[in-house]
């Protein structure tokens, strides 16, 4: 971010599943303007089995999630089918009660993990972006970038 000078406050990271671990990595290091996460998992191993999994797995886990989301500053948008038998929505629901400033979640009966309803979903990050833009700009640079008096 700071290599290409993108201001952090033009970005919003999102990730869909497995793409929730580089996401929330990516987030827990940088500041974002938000991140939107899609049937997120809090672990590789508890997204595949159990508590007892991610215990005796933890070192070779690549997607520690309830790690890395309680550093993530930004607000997170959390959707999730509550019927998915891939990554159980539990996942979800903890990667929420992880985070420091969750946006309202949305849960979404009758959907699994590869049946998501594309377009509410889409539809309901457009309105996390309005959400975001009317909280904003929450970097020191925007901030401080409005009119600036003539030196005249």
């Amino acid at each position: 971010v700071a290599d290409a000078r993108v201001d952090p406050d033009n970005i919003v990271a999102f990730g869909r599943s497995l793409g929730s671990g580089p996401t929330c990595d990516l987030a827990a290091r940088c500041k974002l303007r938000g991140v939107a996460l899609q049937s997120p998992l809090q672990s590789g191993a508890l997204a595949i089995g159990s508590a007892f999994l991610s215990w005796v797995g933890y070192a070779i886990d690549p997607f520690k999630n309830y790690e890395k989301v309680p550093k993530i500053e930004c607000k997170v948008l959390v959707m999730h089918g509550v019927d998915d038998e891939v990554v159980d929505v539990s996942n979800g629901r903890g990667i929420v009660a992880a985070c420091k400033r969750p946006a309202a979640p949305w849960w979404i009966p009758g959907h699994g993990h590869n049946d998501m309803p594309d377009n509410e979903c889409l539809q309901r990050v457009r309105d996390f972006l309005f959400e975001l833009l009317a909280d904003g700009p929450t970097s020191e640079a925007v901030r401080n970038s409005g009119p600036r008096e003539s030196s005249r």
